[in-house]
């Protein structure tokens, strides 16, 4: 996921990783109404700059769990990912907003 944000982008060339939204992913007319509150939820997070970035702090946060396994085989990898990690919390830093306040008010 953030290894993505390093490489240079170019408009004309899709990355190899590239998955387009799928039509289940934004049309929910099939789904039951107790279900629709939740994906009015998952648009709005998808589509909200905030919540990517708080999702990208989290990220920060809790790295060294969800990869632990990877960081000790890889060295290379962890080192990558404390670069990407300063970036975010630098970038979330220089923002406007009180990401502490947000997360106890969500």
């Amino acid at each position: 996921m953030h290894s993505q944000a390093k490489r240079e982008r170019r408009p004309d060339v899709l990355p190899e990783d590239y998955d387009p939204l799928r039509r289940e992913d934004w049309n929910f007319d099939l789904l039951p109404n107790e279900e629709l509150i939740a994906c009015r939820f998952w648009e709005y997070a998808r589509e909200s700059r905030t919540i990517k970035m708080a999702a990208d702090v989290h990220w920060c946060h809790v790295r060294h769990i969800w990869h632990r396994q990877a960081y000790a085989d890889s060295p290379h990898r962890k080192r990558e990912d404390d670069e990407e990690a300063q970036r975010i919390e630098r970038r979330a830093s220089a923002a406007p907003f009180n990401y502490d306040e947000f997360f106890e008010k969500f």
